[in-house]
């Protein structure tokens, strides 16, 4: 059995550093550009390009501080998410395998996991490991989806032999059988036909 924190997202919008830092870097440029360009007040001059070096500095020092910096929670942990091999409970609601008519899972997110941006961001760049997710189709035609936190890489398939059971209830194909346990060689994945096959 594997037990995972339930992580339910809020809906609030979040100004973080990203957002706020560039636009009050922009809003004193544009100060000093409109006291330059009209009226060329002196003591606003002498306030203001320190102001903007200042800035400078700031982003810089976001920018390297960003790559070991862990972006808050965006929500609150609520209740269990527990993984057996015969059913699945999600808070106090117990689902049997033969409710479900197929499972759907994203479980690369993790305590720490570094976030790959394709530009630089003073945004953090560590995660928090709560954007994995299980989602469940039952046969009365209901969704069930929750968002759950995992502490370290790989936590939610160490348990292989239940993903397997998953596999041959026809919860989830073989391919993301494959994926989940990040099997890629030809000759592992013929071991795990034969596994699967056999038991």
């Amino acid at each position: 059995m594997r037990s995972f924190k339930i992580f339910e997202k809020s809906d609030n919008f979040v100004i973080d550093n990203n957002i706020l830092t560039p636009f009050i870097v922009g809003f004193i440029v544009a100060l000093y550009y409109i006291n330059e360009k009209y009226y060329k007040i002196e003591i606003a001059k002498d306030i203001l390009k320190p102001l903007i070096y200042l800035s400078c500095l700031t982003i810089i020092f976001l920018l390297i501080y960003s790559y070991f910096w862990r972006e808050k929670l965006n929500g609150v942990f609520n209740g269990k998410l527990q993984i057996l091999e015969d059913k699945i409970i999600i808070k106090d609601r117990i689902i049997h395998l033969n409710e479900i008519e197929k499972i759907d899972l994203y479980v690369l997110d993790y305590y720490d996991n570094k976030i790959y941006r394709v530009y630089a961001t003073i945004a953090p760049n560590l995660s928090n490991g709560v954007d994995n997710y299980i989602e469940l189709k039952l046969k009365t035609g209901e969704t069930l989806k929750v968002n759950f936190e995992q502490k370290y890489e790989n936590e939610f398939v160490r348990d292989k032999e239940i993903l397997i059971n998953y596999y041959k209830n026809g919860l989830i194909s073989f391919l993301r059988l494959t994926t989940l346990l990040n099997i890629e060689k030809y000759e592992e994945i013929q071991e795990l036909k034969k596994t699967t096959a056999n038991n």
